[in-house]
This record gives C-alpha cells, structure tokens and sequence, in this order.
C-alpha cells in the first residue's frame, strides 16, 4: 500500500538539522514548516520552543521531560495537516528526544519522517538514535534513513559537517518528487553521490552508500533520482538497467532540478540490521518491555536537589 501526499502538508523540523532542512523539504514539496527544538537559535518566527529550565546542556531525557508542557501546543499546531514531512538528526539530543514525541501526534494521518542516523564516532549517541528510530517507524507511514556512517566511509576525505551537507540536494529531489508520486510504505535508505560526477560513476557512487548501510539482498526496491536535466536518454536508459540490478528487478529513473550535481538513490529495505544493531534491547518484543509505549523522560520535580544529568 502506498500514502498519497495531501494538502495542507507541512515540513516538521526537529532540533538543529531538522531547522536546516525542513525548509528545504518545505519549499520543494509547497508545505509549510514547523519548526521544533529546545534552542532559539535553532527557531525562526512562529517556531516551538521547548524550555529546559535551568539545565544548559539537558540530556534526551531531560528534553523529553521539559517537553511535556508544548505538546498541546504542538499537537494543535499539526492538527490542521494531512500530510507531514519530519526530519529528525537522532544523532543529536533534540531529535532522539523530541522526534518520537511529535510522530505519533501524527497517527491516522501521512507521515514521512527523514532519519539521520550517528557516524561511526559517535558511539555515545548510537543506542539512544537505534531506540528512537524504532519509535518512529513505529509512529510513521514510510522512514527514510540517512546513513552518515555510510556517507562517511564512501567519503574518507569529506569532514563530518561536508557529508551532512552531501545529502542536501537528495533531500530536496525526494520531497520534490514527493508531490507527483505516492510515499511508499515501510522503511528506505537515501543514498546520495558527491556532486559534479558523470551520472554512471555517480550512481556507481550512490550504490556504494547504500550498501554501507544494509545487504545488497535486502534491497527490495530503488528509485534513482538523476540531481539534474539534459542527461542523454540513452544514459538514462543504463541507470534504469543497473538500479534495476540493484532494487531486485524494480527501479524508477527521475530526473531534478538543473544542472548535473548528481544522484540520489531512493531504495526499499527489507532489513535494517545494521541500525537494529544499535538497539540491542530492541530484540525483545513490546509486549515484553514495560511501559514501551512511553518514551523514557527525566523530569524535574521541584523538590531542590540537584538533578544529574549526561
């Protein structure tokens, strides 16, 4: 089944990558943006901000505490949308805390929600960002994961905020293509190239992202998305037959924006062991976990002892 793109829509925007690219999504797909995060810098006009207190450097938990006194604030402002774009960095605390609060405001509704997951570095942040990736696809119709561990490892020599800023353009082209085309249901990977390659070594670029992030066999799937216009039909041809190769005799050559920046492979997995791996816990069922269905919170409790925070 598949989750067709409605109006009003909007484009949610979760801690600091999600105030980055949820306008981004917004102007590609006409929605408007709601931005959300405890940082003003983070927030333009009409942005949500979740107070922390006295706390300067509040972990997840604590985000998620302080959270509780916005949700009806930002239940009501998504209240008006069928269709919602989220972005979330579970890399970072705003969207480990935040991103599977706000998703299942969403529930009976179009939810697309844009996972980025930690680099390899970051092993801190790995299990909170495994345990908040099974929350929202848990609470979204489809969930597109952006590896910057992949990206990372196909690109040595790019920094950390060089690989961030290399799935810009993939971003914009899959909310673009949003409005023609219905959203899949279930889990993807957006794989992007670097820019200003020839479309065949891009894609060839792209494919060798992806399977960074799960097994070639695990591809169910893949649209390949050419980041440009006047590309040769016959070339467009040779990037159907090897995403075809790739996505398990299915793929869809798109072409967007201008120029020739690119590719960005859009493909359907069927496993996600590599981000499961991060969640060790998340091999015991729901039904055996308590209280699964409430994200873990600290709360300040007012009683004037010193709270302790990571």
């Amino acid at each position: 089944m598949d989750y067709h793109i409605g109006e009003p829509a909007a484009a949610i925007g979760i801690g600091g990558a999600g105030a980055r690219l949820a306008p981004v999504v917004a102007e590609a797909l006409g929605a408007e943006t709601v931005l959300v995060s405890p940082d003003p810098a983070d927030l333009g006009p009409g942005g949500i901000r979740i107070g922390t207190g006295p706390l300067v450097n509040p972990s997840a938990g604590a985000v998620r505490g302080y959270a509780g006194a916005a949700m009806e604030e930002i239940s009501g402002r998504l209240s008006k949308y069928h269709t919602a774009v989220l972005v979330a960095n579970l890399a970072g605390r705003s969207g480990q805390a935040l991103g599977p609060l706000v998703a299942p405001l969403f529930g009976g509704r179009t939810l697309v929600t844009l996972a980025i997951m930690p680099f390899a570095h970051e092993k801190d942040r790995m299990f909170g960002a495994g345990v908040a990736l099974r929350r929202l696809r848990d609470a979204s119709s489809c969930t597109v994961i952006i590896d910057n561990d992949a990206v990372a490892e196909c690109n040595p020599d790019l920094s950390s905020k060089s690989c961030c800023r290399l799935s810009d353009p993939a971003v914009r082209a899959i909310a673009a293509s949003l409005r023609d085309r219905s959203a899949p249901q279930g889990d993807g990977v957006l794989a992007p190239s670097r820019g200003g390659l020839e479309p065949r070594e891009a894609l060839r670029d792209a494919l060798s992202t992806l399977y960074g992030s799960v097994a070639p066999g695990s591809v169910s799937g893949s649209a390949v998305h050419v980041l440009g216009d006047g590309v040769p039909a016959g070339m467009l041809r040779v990037l159907s037959e090897t995403g075809r190769g790739a996505g398990e005799g299915s793929a869809t050559v798109v072409e967007s924006g201008t120029g020739r920046s690119g590719i960005a492979l859009l493909a359907g997995a069927q496993s996600l062991a590599k981000f499961d791996a991060y969640d060790p816990l998340g091999a015991i069922p729901a039904s055996k976990t308590l209280d699964w269905e409430v994200p873990d919170a600290s709360y300040d409790w007012g009683l004037g002892g010193y709270q302790l925070e990571d």
